[in-house]
């Protein structure tokens, strides 16, 4: 940008000296040197960067949303595998809590509590069976 600016000068110092017209090329479009006056190339100049800094902008928003989606597939993968331990470890310690975090107030719930009530082992034993068999 900065040297941009030094060859247009350059070139409008040669233009008046008599030299010959070269055209100038910039992102906005392309016109030869002597149409183009100092209000001109100040928009030329506005305009390049108000659209880098656009750019940048889009960069910066795409980035954070690559960065968002990457964390949640992160957290996502490690929280089933923190989630299922600790359903077991439910299920071993307290089996019809374990069973109705997994399942809600379903008919398998029920099953758990009253095995859990008559008889620890087997509400134990049917809550881990059904949390491990369908994880």
């Amino acid at each position: 940008m900065k040297y941009l600016f030094i060859a247009l000068i350059g070139i409008l110092s040669f233009q008046s000296l008599g030299a010959v017209s070269y055209p100038v090329t910039t992102n906005a479009h392309t016109e030869t040197a002597t149409s183009l006056s100092k209000k001109e190339i100040k928009q030329l100049k506005k305009a390049e960067r108000k659209a880098a800094k656009k750019e940048r902008k889009e960069m910066r928003k795409q980035l954070k949303k690559d960065l968002k989606a990457a964390i949640k597939d992160f957290r996502n993968s490690n929280q089933s595998d923190v989630g299922f331990a600790l359903l077991v470890i439910l299920g071993v310690l307290i089996p019809p809590l374990a069973m109705f975090l997994y399942d809600g107030l379903s008919a398998r719930f029920w099953i758990s509590l009253l095995l859990t009530l008559l008889f620890f082992l087997p509400g134990m034993i049917y809550t881990l069976y059904v949390i491990i068999s369908e994880y």
